[in-house]
């Protein structure tokens, strides 16, 4: 999903590299999930996709972790916000079968 994520972000204009080799926008949004993830013992992508309605409002202002939400110019919760829209445009993708589950038809 971390993969799929910055994909994600690149589509929408960010970087994958700067100007100058390091970790671009969509890197580093990445990193900063999955130190949520960390931080909220979740242990996946996934996980956090489940729970985000709950998570993201701790990284809020207001939130519990407010001043985490906050750091480098509130970048975790940027982060967590293109990833809420990034979990809302997998869920209204039509889902395609996996090349092993097609249907065999016999006759």
């Amino acid at each position: 999903m971390r993969n799929e994520f910055k994909t994600f972000l690149i589509s929408k204009g960010m970087t994958a590299r700067s100007a100058n080799g390091s970790r671009g926008t969509s890197s580093d949004y990445a990193w900063r999930i999955f130190n949520i993830i960390k931080n909220e013992k979740l242990g996946s992508w996934e996980v956090l996709a489940q729970n985000l309605n709950v998570i993201l409002p701790k990284y809020m202002p207001g939130g519990e972790f407010q001043d985490y939400g906050k750091r480098s110019h509130e970048s975790f919760i940027n982060a967590l916000r293109y990833f809420r829209e990034f979990v809302g445009n997998r869920l209204n993708q039509p889902k395609t079968p996996a090349a092993h589950q097609k249907r065999r038809f016999w006759f």
